[in-house]
């Protein structure tokens, strides 16, 4: 929360006082037509129906409002503005019952301030054609100002925004009001020729239209986000590509969302950790591979607890951000989190389309998942957990391709067990099997990260070195030597038998420009190794 939310806090309440007590004593001192029902019922559906245009949203409340206050007075205006916007805005979209008091309160201060312009101005204006329009048009001025004056400074205060961000839209607000004004001026003159029940029955046109362009906004809004979520959908399901799936998905989530950044998070094996697999948006190439614990911070917390979460911090820049963390969970497992930013609030709608993503995001990654377990298993060694042949006959060229374009050498070292056998004979299979795992974790811990280690079959072993040259090779030989030598093997006896290993290598493109020629070359490397020391 932020510093300034009890500065918030108190001008809430101070509107909510001052307006509400206005709008108790201004019933009390005037009573409101008994037309105010039927004012207040239209006003509600104007607010209900609002349609939205490219420049923001538009509702003729206001041409109810300006009629109710210049034919019966600010009391009836002030309840038609507070119970209108309360049925038609506050009830319907399930806004908090503060909101509602609120926006009654300002809507009332509002109507009294335009009122006391009013009265005002018929004093200073008597006579001539302007003492029939200049009170009219201060009420509409004064009403404008104050109402957008009081929910801008709310807003800004709420959400830690600029004033001049929140303000930035106010020329077409005093276009669409001003609008609203001639709408509720032709009402006004209508009632007079014809009565109350004729002019409010010339509204109905009006709020047929507004709702013919709310349904129309509405019917564009479901099909664009149900093109977004088709679209998304086919994505995941036509792809088995990990990087592919998680730029979808965080693409997909912020288009989804309407936010400024979204990021995938990914659950280690055990669940502690959670790890950055893909961003869209600021700071992407600097937050990929971050990690988090579980039940740190809103993702964290989200992820321990399988629900969503939310957290509102401020921006570096002084701007709010809204954090929104969904958890994506397949089954009884939890795979992640989506974690999405925006300037605004999200809304109740971008919360149901990313609970509609959500689960088949998890679907998609839980696929992914497995198909990449079942390639891992299906080129990986099951005894050593190295890579077996078929990898390693795939690897290979790719490396030496590679080599050749950057113009670097490449190393290949091939190795045997010599006595390999004898511990198989001797001691049995289970130690024979400890034997290949000792020295495969040898192997792994005397090469660099990039470097691939593979079984070649039985006891040989394979070493790709990339950028190695004679040098590097013999000194990656030389230390799997020394560790081997240091090795013991438990046999479950006083016996302590040492392990015996042939190496040899070949270097690209000296000994051999492709796979074939410098397996080949390292393999008689390695023998000559074995007769000179005359192992079997």
């Amino acid at each position: 929360m932020f510093r300034d939310r009890s500065v918030a806090h108190l001008y809430e309440t101070t509107v909510n006082v001052t307006g509400l007590a206005l709008l108790a004593g201004l019933v009390f001192a005037m009573p409101p037509s008994p037309w105010f029902v039927l004012f207040a019922a239209l006003a509600a559906a104007a607010d209900y129906w609002n349609f939205r245009t490219p420049f923001g949203y538009v509702s003729f409340s206001f041409a109810l409002t300006l009629p109710a206050e210049v034919l019966y007075g600010p009391s009836t205006a002030a309840l038609v503005c507070a119970l209108g916007n309360i049925a038609g805005n506050t009830i319907p979209l399930r806004r908090p019952a503060r909101i509602g008091a609120f926006n009654a309160a300002q809507f009332t201060l509002s109507v009294f301030c335009g009122w006391l312009a009013q009265e005002g101005v018929a004093r200073l204006v008597q006579t001539g054609p302007a003492a029939l329009v200049a009170p009219y048009v201060a009420f509409v001025a004064v009403f404008f100002v104050v109402n957008n004056s009081l929910v801008a400074c709310m807003v800004s205060l709420e959400h830690g925004l600029p004033l001049r961000s929140v303000t930035a839209h106010l020329h077409w607000e005093a276009f669409a009001h001003l609008v609203t004004a001639v709408l509720g001026t032709m009402f006004i003159v209508v009632e007079r020729t014809s009565g109350t029940l004729t002019a409010l029955l010339a509204v109905v046109p009006a709020l047929a239209l507004s709702y013919l362009l709310n349904v129309q906004h509405r019917l564009d809004t479901r099909n664009r986000e149900l093109e977004a979520l088709y679209d998304a959908s086919q994505s995941l399901a036509g792809s088995l590509n990990w990087d592919t799936v998680c730029e979808v998905v965080v693409r997909s989530s912020a288009r989804l969302a309407s936010a400024s950044r979204a990021e995938l998070w990914v659950a280690s094996e055990d669940g502690k950790w959670l790890m950055s697999a893909a961003v869209f948006g600021p700071g992407e190439a600097a937050a990929l591979g971050t990690q988090i614990a579980a039940g740190e911070g809103v993702v964290g917390q989200a992820f321990v607890r399988g629900e969503s979460g939310l957290e509102r911090l401020r921006g570096p820049d002084g701007h709010a951000r809204h954090i929104l963390a969904v958890p994506l969970v397949h089954g009884e497992t939890r795979l992640g989190v989506l974690e999405l930013e925006a300037r605004q609030p999200f809304s109740d709608d971008h919360r149901r389309l990313l609970s509609i993503l959500s689960p088949q995001v998890a679907s998609a990654l839980r696929n992914v998942m497995q198909y990449r377990e079942t390639e891992q298993q299906a080129q990986t060694d099951p005894m050593t957990g190295l890579a077996n042949f078929r990898r390693f006959s795939t690897e290979l060229p790719r490396k030496l391709e590679a080599a050749s374009q950057a113009g670097q050498p490449l190393a290949l070292v091939y190795l045997d067990l010599d006595n390999f056998r004898d511990f198989n004979n001797r001691f049995g299979h289970q130690v024979g099997d400890e034997v290949l795992r000792s020295f495969a974790r040898i192997l792994l811990d005397s090469v660099r990260q990039g470097d691939l280690v593979a079984r070649y079959g039985g006891d040989e072993f394979v070493i790709v070195l990339p950028g190695a040259g004679p040098e590097e090779a013999a000194a990656v030989v030389d230390r799997i030597l020394q560790r081997v030598h240091r090795l013991r093997i438990n046999v479950g006896s006083n016996v302590s038998p040492t392990l015996a290993v042939s190496a040899g290598f070949a270097v690209y493109p000296e000994d051999g420009r492709d796979a074939d020629h410098l397996i080949r070359t390292a393999d008689e490397a390695m023998y000559r190794q074995k007769r000179r020391f005359g192992a079997g």
